[in-house]
């Protein structure tokens, strides 16, 4: 109330002085001046640290005993010394992911796993997160310092990734140049990666843009190129490797005796079969990656997952996107707009599964639970309208694109096909769920010639190229 009357006093300029007693008057300063310090000088410092607190009561005190111009002014000061403390102390390097640690989603035979366990820390990649400007530069150089520490395990390629980033000052592109300069001199390539996300942030998006180290690609496809330049380069000298070790281990076998023979026999075995398990493990097997290939290209659709129960649970094993068709290279662009990939982001659901429970229990809602529990095939159209519940990746497949969604049961799990074609048929837009007569097959490659069959008129359609 007390507010409220001054701020009409001071906005309108009425002579009130000659009729409101002084009492009056004064008792309305200190209700506004009690309130003032109440809400700014006690109840905002419970949530600040300890310095923001001497902040407060420093600027308090020199405005009492001052002025209040000198204590707003050192109060103006302190904030920005602090600020600029915090900036130079905020970690900006998100994480570091290797090669031999995690790859990329292209299929690979043990040979070339192998490879890739062994020299797999060539190929680095560093997030960063957060702003980057001036006061960050050195936080990043020593990020770099640790990564080539000049030892034999230094990466021979090194790709920074800004997606995670919330802007960037001009400083920090002259530092790029200065590390990439300096990597150059050691043998070592940097690659700044996911440039499209600074653009909506940071005025420094044309100099970035203009660095010849920069690119616009995926890096999940510039992962992959990089994997198989160190797969072609090492193979040769992997499996030289292995020719000497089994020259020495057969001349070190002939002058031992039969028992330690059987003995080194049994683990020659126990390697074989660890490497076979390995292969079954992750399933990518030549066979089943041919399998999904060619139901991809002969339902035309833009990607093709394949789901194994794994102790009760649904998960992620093997997928891929065809390499032509025009519904794949719609999925690609869209990915390279994000900088990310729809399939990689799908590898982070899981579908808990109540086998001896019924459909529609708690943990049975969602379509690819149902498709296993019942057995059937469900065809999803217009996903991004359906419930989170019933659909997860709902918001995931609004980002790509992804229209409709195709569910075929097998002995082993689940295939998903999805397309990014529009219905224009009378679903008017929302989202719906059809129960298609399908009965499970064996494997993948039995679904070929069933697949297409189950397919709507709408599923693919001659304007995705336009798109």
């Amino acid at each position: 109330c007390a507010s409220a009357l001054w701020l009409t006093v001071f906005l309108t300029g009425l002579p009130l002085s000659a009729y409101i007693p002084r009492f009056f008057l004064g008792g309305c300063f200190l209700q506004v001046g009690f309130g003032l310090f109440r809400t700014f000088g006690w109840d905002s410092t419970k949530g600040l640290d300890w310095i923001s607190k001497g902040i407060v009561w420093v600027t308090i005190l020199v405005s009492l005993l001052v002025d209040l111009n000198i204590g707003t002014a050192v109060s103006l000061g302190l904030v920005v010394l602090r600020l600029v403390h915090r900036s130079m102390n905020m970690n900006v390097v998100r994480s570091v992911s290797r090669v031999d640690i995690q790859r990329s989603l292209k299929y690979r035979s043990s040979g070339e796993m192998q490879v890739l366990e062994c020299f797999g820390h060539k190929i680095m990649v560093l997030y960063l997160e957060g702003y980057l400007f001036w006061g960050t530069v050195d936080e990043l150089s020593a990020a770099f310092v640790e990564l080539i520490d000049g030892t034999e395990d230094d990466p021979s390629s090194i790709f920074v990734d800004l997606r995670y980033i919330t802007g960037m000052e001009v400083s920090v592109v002259g530092a790029f140049k200065k590390l990439h300069r300096l990597a150059g001199n050691v043998g070592i390539s940097i690659t700044v990666t996911s440039i499209q996300h600074v653009g909506q942030r940071s005025e420094s998006w044309k100099l970035l843009e203009a660095l010849p180290f920069a690119s616009k690609e995926n890096l999940e496809d510039l992962l992959e190129q990089k994997e198989d330049a160190l797969i072609k380069d090492n193979s040769p000298l992997l499996a030289a490797e292995q020719v000497l070790q089994v020259s020495t281990n057969e001349e070190a076998l002939a002058a031992r005796s039969d028992s330690i023979l059987l003995g080194d026999t049994f683990i020659l075995w126990q390697n074989v079969i660890k490497d076979i398990k390995q292969e079954l493990q992750h399933g990518r097997t030549a066979k089943m990656y041919a399998s999904l290939l060619q139901m991809v290209e002969k339902t035309r659709s833009a990607y093709c997952i394949q789901w194994e129960l794994v102790n009760g649970t649904l998960r992620m094993c093997q997928s891929l996107i065809a390499p032509q068709s025009a519904e794949s290279q719609f999925l690609k662009a869209m990915q390279s707009l994000s900088g990310q990939s729809y399939l990689v982001e799908s590898m982070g659901y899981c579908h808990d599964l109540k086998v001896n429970g019924t459909v529609g229990a708690p943990g049975n809602e969602d379509f690819l639970s149902q498709a296993w529990l019942k057995q059937q095939a469900i065809l999803l159209t217009n996903v991004s309208m359906l419930s989170p519940a019933t659909f997860p990746r709902k918001n995931l497949a609004e980002q790509y694109g992804i229209n409709h969604i195709l569910i075929l049961p097998t002995a082993q799990g689940l295939l998903e096909l999805g397309s990014h074609a529009k219905s224009t048929t009378e679903t008017g837009g929302s989202g719906t769920v059809k129960q298609l007569p399908c009965s499970p097959q064996g494997s993948p490659a039995a679904l070929v010639d069933v697949a297409p069959a189950l397919l709507p008129p709408h599923w693919h359609c001659p304007q995705v190229q336009d798109k």
